[in-house]
């Protein structure tokens, strides 16, 4: 009897598993990233522009040292 009942709880948490996280996630509205509408924007405006920051960086850094200019893909 105890298996039987430990089954049935494992058995409902993977469907509340299923039906609160996973499926919404693969429908693209997760619960966990909050309000990301506006605020994807943002943090993609913030990225771009500390991405534009550090290129200058490495490129000030290589005239400097008179070297190369390293690139984000070179490791």
């Amino acid at each position: 009897m105890d298996t039987v009942l430990l089954a049935g709880v494992a058995a409902a948490a993977l469907a509340a598993t299923w039906f609160f996280c996973l499926r919404p996630m693969w429908q693209g509205r997760c619960s966990m990233g909050g309000g990301a509408g506006q605020e994807d924007a943002e943090l993609q405006r913030q990225i771009a522009e500390l991405s534009e920051e550090i290129r200058m960086l490495r490129a000030q850094d290589a005239l400097a040292e008179d070297r190369p200019v390293k690139r984000d893909g070179d490791g």
